[in-house]
């Protein structure tokens, strides 16, 4: 919700390419596959959250205080790899990535707005993606 209620608030003046259509619009349909990417991006890093709480359940039931520690240092380190390999694809890739989310052709009025789209979506990738590390 935070991103959709400051969409086009701080970002520099952007010209519509629509006639009628005001330039937040196109950053609100930015947004999507931005979202996309980063939230499917985290969604791969899923199976570290499972597999560290089953290890320190059944660390914690034998009151192993040294495999606790162990366990949560190898999923942080763990983490921290995927989070800088997803911040890295993001940036690197993004742009690709972003485009394969949209599909081709985002027509609007009879006008191409897919690469209008594109850079913004990037950005909002970017911006989402450099705290990656910190979110896994």
């Amino acid at each position: 919700l935070v991103d959709t209620t400051i969409v086009g608030k701080f970002s520099p003046a952007a010209t519509s390419i629509i006639a009628g259509v005001a330039p937040e619009t196109l950053q609100l349909a930015a947004l999507g596959p931005a979202a996309m990417l980063c939230d499917n991006a985290a969604y791969l890093t899923y199976f570290l959250a499972i597999a560290t709480t089953n290890q320190l359940a059944v660390a914690s039931a034998k009151n192993d205080d040294a495999l606790q520690v162990k366990t949560t240092s190898d999923a942080l380190g763990v983490a921290c790899i995927m989070g800088v390999m997803i911040t890295l694809t993001i940036f690197l890739r993004g742009d690709a990535l972003c485009k394969y989310f949209l599909g081709g052709g985002a027509i609007f009025n009879g006008v191409d707005i897919t690469s209008t789209i594109i850079p913004l979506s990037w950005l909002y990738a970017k911006i989402r993606g450099f705290m990656a590390p910190l979110t896994i």
